[in-house]
């Protein structure tokens, strides 16, 4: 990892080069007004102390063999005239361009229901039944420069399992670094970020839209070669397969196979011998997705030195229900790779409104333990955004400080890194904000100064073979880890987000409580290796832990809770209220999946149950060591994450609904509702408020008050 890059955590972001993508089907071009405008933007940045800054540049491919850098050239000019002293990090776009379409029509991406052969592919590239997104856009594309509608294509653009553009597109980046390294701003570019798929986020074509891909030539040829070679002959795939596997008669999963549904546990988890290829196909989207970044991030470093930076969007499976419909599963391969430096993904657009705690797309903490650098997007909706930008937009410049000072912390205090984004132009432009930007980056050098330490003694542990091995995920996706994952981050004490496999493999820290909202498939091996780790600890287990191993069995979750669950004969409200022992009740709407209860038995301490007396939740001194605790509805609220919490031994902050982070020197506490009331600290120390220089002296507690939707900042000593 480039010591510039470990030395300057915050980056800047603009739409400076954007332009229609895949390059050929639309005429545009950045007029000089748009690339004054975006590069001042870029020039603000590096005034308020960003030094490494980041924007789309065309890859200059135009179609097969050939290039074009005349637009390369121009947007790099006119920022480094503006900006001479940054540190650049283009983002790279490798969608084949319409020419390498039109030559290699069986190359392409085709949904369901579309044409079957390259000769009926080829009829329809470039016409209004191709989708050119990877998704329906009747208005028109890229903020207004195409007035194309792009509505009910039947194809799109490079087949993810298409190895011939892979090949074309890696020549093309090459050529690409030949041709910036022997420009004048060679010395300035320390890396790449490639991009390619729906928003050149890695997505495979119509996973955002609920399109169904793909079901192109070339998919189904590579499919059935990873599955001889994952079953070793024609007649065992067929067999795993339950199907004809001759490529003639092969057919892919139909859509409705895929998605599944929730009429009963082995529909659910997919044990029937039909999923197979379901879940084998899932598999092969991520795994092939995978690939590509590594083959790409290689061939990138083989071409202009291992100190180069390399690094895409991948690995969204914390926060998105299509993760593997879009590819974004297979993150283990990814952080394996000695290729790969840096991922990235947007901040999750759920939760990250003024007063939400916000998150993340992905299992931060294991980025990190990799070796590996996280970078979130922060394209906040500041006050200067448009008034229906959406997705959280702050109404006023307090709630802007607010949330970078939340998506700042959160950041550092989780390992990671991020950029500002500008995503439409003029986001961050007027004084206060910058002054802020600024404000921010004082505060990130001393933290850098002084070292961080680990201060999150819980954990929310994300297992992402859960998307292979359950179906209907809209279903569950949502309560079990979006919003489950909101509560603990609002409950009032840090958490750390990490993968299941960290936890097998011995590399997580020692957390006090570990939370599994989703591991579903525990083989007895991992299942033996778990017990040695949850030894002395505690443990929060959601809905049906260990349901699937490889066969569906409650007694498995059983195993592993301590005490025994089984199917309520009471099926699921639309609306359920549930009482707690703690003294609360909370509601859990729109659950759908088939219920569970707690069995009673010896030792085991009920701590929730609805309003008919079901018994969802209850805790139990496991027999192997660890306090178990259980529930089989989410989300929890955070109040009764709190009490576990503090039952397992953590030191809980603050007692109310807030987000906290803390890296030892630095604690944040982002409040949804304004408070006033202690912030307890695990040690006594000198305290100061960042923001209005408060000082308190050898202290193990303050009392303050913080407002709605604002952020205070401390700084520990």
């Amino acid at each position: 990892m480039s010591q510039a890059v470990s030395e300057n955590a915050i980056w800047f972001w603009s739409r400076l080069g954007f332009l229609p993508d895949p390059p050929g089907f639309c005429a545009a071009a950045n007029t000089p007004e748009e690339l004054g405008r975006f590069c001042r933007f870029h020039r603000q940045m590096l005034d308020a102390g960003i030094k490494v800054h980041t924007s789309i540049l065309p890859s200059g491919w135009m179609g097969s063999g050939t290039y074009d850098y005349a637009a390369t050239d121009t947007i790099m000019d006119a920022l480094f005239d503006a900006c001479p002293d940054i540190l650049y990090v283009p983002r790279v776009k490798l969608n084949a361009p319409l020419l390498w379409q039109k030559d290699h029509p069986g190359e392409l991406c085709v949904y369901y229901g579309g044409p079957e052969t390259p000769d009926e592919i080829a009829l329809l590239v470039g016409t209004p039944k191709h989708d050119i997104l990877g998704y329906d856009s009747p208005a028109g594309q890229y903020g207004g420069k195409v007035k194309r509608p792009n509505v009910g294509g039947l194809i799109c653009n490079q087949s993810f399992a298409s190895g011939v553009w892979r090949e074309d597109a890696s020549q093309a980046l090459l050529a690409l670094v030949d041709h910036i390294q022997s420009g004048p701003h060679a010395k300035r570019v320390i890396g790449y970020h490639i991009g390619y798929g729906v928003s050149a986020e890695s997505m495979v074509w119509g996973s955002w839209a609920g399109k169904f891909a793909d079901y192109g030539p070339a998919a189904k040829k590579a499919f059935r070669d990873w599955g001889l070679r994952k079953y070793g002959s024609e007649a065992a795939l067929s067999q795993a397969w339950r199907r004809d596997v001759a490529l003639r008669e092969f057919r892919l999963p139909s859509p409705d196979e895929r998605k599944g549904g929730i009429a009963s546990f082995e529909e659910l988890f997919r044990t029937r011998p039909e999923h197979r290829i379901v879940i084998d196909y899932e598999e092969f989207v991520s795994e092939v997705n995978a690939d590509h970044l590594i083959s790409f991030c290689k061939s990138l470093k083989d071409k202009a030195g291992r100190q180069i930076l390399a690094g895409g969007f991948y690995g969204y499976f914390a926060g998105l229900a299509t993760a593997s419909e879009s590819g974004h599963v297979a993150i283990g391969r990814v952080l394996e790779s000695p290729h790969v430096d840096f991922l990235a993904a947007p901040n999750s657009y759920v939760h990250r409104a003024p007063g939400d705690p916000g998150m993340s797309f992905t299992a931060e903490k294991s980025v990190a333990l990799c070796g590996k650098v996280w970078i979130n997007e922060c394209d906040i909706r500041t006050h200067l955004s448009a008034p229906d930008a959406g997705c959280g937009r702050a109404s006023s410049q307090e709630q802007t400080d607010a949330v970078m000072w939340r998506d700042f912390s959160r950041s550092i205090c989780a390992g990671t890194q991020l950029w500002w984004m500008d995503l439409f132009g003029g986001w961050f432009d007027s004084p206060e904000i910058l002054a802020t930007v600024t404000r921010i980056n004082s505060v990130l050098d001393d933290v850098r100064r002084r070292g961080t330490v680990q201060r999150a003694e819980m954990a929310f542990v994300i297992d992402e073979r859960f998307y292979y091995h359950a179906s209907s995920k809209a279903d569950w996706h949502r309560h079990l880890l979006v919003d489950m994952g909101c509560a603990v981050r609002r409950s009032g004490l840090p958490v750390d987000f990490i993968r299941f496999a960290d936890v097998l493999e011995g590399k997580a820290p020692d957390y006090r409580l570990l939370i599994f909202p989703a591991s579903f498939f525990i083989s007895d091996e991992e299942r033996a290796v778990l017990r040695k780790r949850l030894a002395g600890r505690s443990a929060l287990w959601l809905y049906a832990p260990g349901v699937k191993s490889p066969g569906f069995s409650l007694g498995r979750v059983a195993e592993i809770v301590g005490f025994e669950v089984r199917q309520s004969s009471v099926g699921a409200d639309a609306e359920m209220i549930v009482e707690t022992s703690f003294g609360g009740q909370f509601r859990v709407t729109g659950w759908r999946l088939p219920m569970l209860e707690v069995v009673p038995g010896v030792g085991v301490r009920h701590l929730a149950r609805t309003a008919g007396g079901v018994v969802v939740a209850a805790t139990v001194h496991h027999p192997d060591g660890y306090h178990s605790f259980y529930s089989s509805v989410a989300p929890l609220p955070p109040e009764f994450i709190r009490s576990v919490a503090r039952e397992a031994g953590c030191h809980v902050y603050v007692e109310q609904d807030c987000a906290v982070d803390s890296c030892g020197v630095l604690l944040t506490v982002h409040a949804g509702r304004g408070f006033s009331g202690l912030v307890r600290f695990p040690r006594t120390c000198d305290a100061t408020s960042v923001l209005c220089g408060r000082v308190w002296k050898q202290v193990r507690e303050v009392d303050v008050s913080v407002g709605d939707a604002a952020t205070l900042v401390l700084r520990l000593d």
